[in-house]
């Protein structure tokens, strides 16, 4: 699956000092340059932006990237390997950012997201997303769930340990129900027979 909204940064030499180009893969996950005229270089995209990251817990993951000038490369990412995980979070959440910046705009997003990726568990604790596995796109996508419950104050938050088989209050209830139809809403199209 392509991915798009990776802004890389290129290390350049020239005239005796240090200068930068910047990139932006585009919808089809491509980046190019028709005045590439440098054989081999090396691009570094930092996974994140002003509204979320994604982190083992601390700075924010680099992608980093060896390039070929004249080529065209394609960059396969194995979705279960530690780069694959990393992308498969920034790709839900990169989605995230998108659609509901067309249907209901950004206002309501305040404060930045981490998303925390290896840990223990799948959860909100109220600034950082924890997820075991990215390339679970429906569980990054229900935990991002709360995270936007949160950051839009949609309703009361209920929390802690839980199961779908067992019934709970009506505060987990409707969080848990919030971040279950986002999740649909965001990967689904709710309009399709």
């Amino acid at each position: 699956t392509p991915i798009p909204g990776i802004t890389f940064k290129a290390q350049l030499h020239a005239g005796g000092g240090t200068q930068y180009q910047k990139y932006e893969s585009d919808e089809e996950g491509r980046i190019s340059d028709s005045n590439c005229q440098r054989s081999d270089f090396t691009v570094t995209s930092v996974m994140e932006s002003s509204r979320y990251a994604v982190t083992p817990g601390g700075q924010a993951y680099d992608l980093v990237l060896n390039l070929k000038c004249g080529f065209s490369q394609k960059i396969i990412f194995e979705e279960t390997s530690d780069v694959g995980e990393v992308m498969g979070i920034w790709q839900v959440v990169k989605n995230a950012e998108k659609k509901l910046e067309k249907e209901v705009g950004l206002g309501f997003w305040k404060n930045r997201i981490e998303f925390v990726w290896p840990a223990k568990g799948d959860y909100y604790d109220g600034s950082s997303v924890h997820l075991t596995f990215g390339h679970q796109w429906d569980v990054v996508s229900h935990e991002m769930g709360h995270a936007i419950y949160d950051q839009a104050n949609i309703g009361v938050f209920g929390g802690g340990e839980h199961y779908i088989d067992r019934c709970y209050g009506d505060a987990i209830a409707i969080s848990e129900g919030w971040a279950s139809f986002y999740g649909s809403w965001l990967n689904f199209d709710l309009n399709a027979s």
